[in-house]
């Protein structure tokens, strides 16, 4: 191991010879030899990506690993921007933004990441694994960020499914607020076994998200009419409230919006989404937990940071936007990443799908 003045570039020196500096500086070195010979491979067979895949994301959790102890170390703050600047962005990070899907993170062509083209793709099951950039694509999707969302996707699905089974004979009318790519209402389509009669009104700011979305259900039946609007959720609930169209939905469905939306704007939301369902009405969101083992890698791997917060902090906002606690019930998904909110307005709610 090379001592800490030589890893240290310039006159910085750090305060004291913590050891995970020179692990950091160490794992970046080790990733980027690895690399460079095999960028260089016009043609790499499939056990050596896979070979590849597993050595350099056991590198990567390394590297997260010397972060989340330095991070916590105030006195070190400068030499870790000074190692993120000469070592992890030219010996690490370079190499993950080869990949088109990870440079989203940074270039965010939406204004944000985790936009609905990432998210669409963390429901892959399957990444292709052909080329040295495929290798960074399999590390966004094996983390355990993708597989909440992929278990998020199966419980919304669940809801929605249940909520248009259970409507067979009755018109039935659905807000789904921050609708993304709407994979889960695609996937509530495509395992429907009988026709409706409703509507269903899909919502996002993003206006590329709502073409796709439009696109992808375009021709899907079932009894079901799809509406469209470019709005924020926020917006789009006292819309509804000024048309006059509290107390007329069946259901209510949230994806990761509360990820990226503040207290005081979630308490709002929920009052007032509460206020548009009928009396049998439901409300479905979910939340990324404080237990977010991809923490640091989303943030230094992804420039993504979300807001985080524990089963205590949801109680209290749906306290604060006065909903009773006997009609709320939450769980975790069986990554234990996310939790699941169900809000019955006639309460006790009855649905839990641990999904």
């Amino acid at each position: 191991m090379h001592p800490i003045p030589q890893l240290i570039p310039g006159h910085l020196q750090p305060p004291c010879a913590h050891p995970s500096l020179a692990k950091l500086v160490n794992h970046c070195e080790a990733f980027d030899k690895i690399c460079q010979p095999a960028s260089e491979l016009d043609d790499p067979d499939d056990d050596f990506l896979a070979w590849l895949v597993e050595e350099l994301w056991a590198l990567t959790q390394k590297i997260c690993a010397e972060i989340d102890v330095l991070e916590r170390v105030p006195s070190l703050q400068a030499t870790l921007r000074e190692i993120r600047h000469h070592h992890f962005e030219p010996k690490v990070l370079r190499w993950y933004r080869m990949n088109d899907e990870f440079d989203r993170f940074w270039t965010k062509p939406a204004g944000y990441s985790g936009d609905y083209h990432t998210i669409e793709l963390l429901c892959q099951n399957e990444p292709p694994l052909a080329r040295f950039e495929d290798v960074f694509l399999n590390h966004l999707l094996r983390c355990t960020m993708a597989r909440q969302h992929w278990n998020k996707v199966l419980a919304h699905t669940k809801f929605l499914l249940r909520v248009l089974e259970t409507s067979t004979n009755t018109y039935v009318k659905i807000l789904d607020a921050g609708c993304g790519p709407s994979h889960d209402v695609r996937e509530t389509m495509r395992w429907l076994q009988h026709e409706c009669m409703g509507e269903m009104l899909l919502t996002d700011l993003d206006p590329q998200a709502l073409r796709f979305s439009k696109a992808k259900l375009k021709n899907v039946r079932h009894g079901i009419n799809f509406s469209f609007a470019q709005e924020d959720v926020l917006k789009t609930v006292r819309r509804l409230h000024q048309q006059g169209e509290a107390g007329t939905f069946d259901a209510i469905i949230f994806g990761g919006l509360f990820d990226y939306i503040p207290d005081r704007v979630l308490r709002l939301v929920l009052k007032q989404s509460r206020h548009l369902l009928k009396t049998s009405g439901e409300m479905l969101f979910s939340q990324v937990s404080r237990d977010n083992p991809d923490r640091t890698f989303m943030k230094w791997f992804g420039d993504w940071e979300l807001i985080e917060r524990s089963e205590d902090d949801l109680t209290a906002l749906c306290t604060e936007a006065e909903i009773p606690a006997e009609q709320v019930c939450m769980w975790r998904e069986r990554s234990n990443c996310a939790i699941l909110c169900h809000i019955a307005k006639q309460g006790p709610p009855k649905y839990h799908a641990r999904a």
